[in-house]
């Protein structure tokens, strides 16, 4: 599904640079792809540097895996890319949607023409852009979406479920 996700937007805008940064794309059908895999995933600073560095962020998702009731919703990706205060498009869906308000926080697609759509608009129009990626860093922040913040809440519910007692 990602291969032929980043295919079409290849083939929509050909001149673009277009970098695909992770494991396992040797396995990619989409030989227009070949000159924009660049072979290995980027983890910690480097990974944050290749987010800012871009100007539109893609939030793709896995598909459904058999024997589960759909593929993902959200991702880390999800959360990482609007708190490094980048600019987000994301795979439209209803959960992402209870965190990111559309056009507002982040923006979404459903489907690759609309993906093509949004990718030519918001290249050509850095200050929604720019807009955009501010909005969803305030709104990361502001709802508290950190790694530590969340543990937090499972770490609660956990305690809760346990009759408040604690695990060693």
């Amino acid at each position: 599904k990602k291969d032929a996700t980043l295919a079409s937007l290849r083939e929509a805008f050909p001149r673009i640079t277009l970098r695909i940064w992770g494991n396992q794309w040797e396995k990619r059908s989409a030989r227009i792809l070949d000159d924009c895999v660049m072979g290995v995933g980027i983890t910690g600073d480097d990974y944050a540097r290749g987010i800012c560095a871009s100007k539109i962020s893609l939030g793709l998702l896995s598909e459904a895996r058999r024997g589960a009731s759909s593929g993902d919703l959200i991702t880390a990706r999800t959360f990482q890319i609007p708190a490094c205060g980048a600019f987000m498009l994301h795979e439209r869906n209803p959960e992402v949607l209870e965190y990111f308000s559309e056009d507002s926080e982040a923006a979404f697609f459903g489907n690759h023409a609309e993906l093509a759509e949004k990718v030519g608009r918001y290249l050509a129009d850095a200050d929604s852009r720019d807009r955009i990626a501010r909005n969803g860093r305030e709104r990361s922040m502001r709802s508290d979406y950190s790694v530590d913040a969340r543990m937090s809440h499972v770490t609660s519910f956990i305690e809760a479920a346990r009759g408040g007692r604690r695990t060693q």
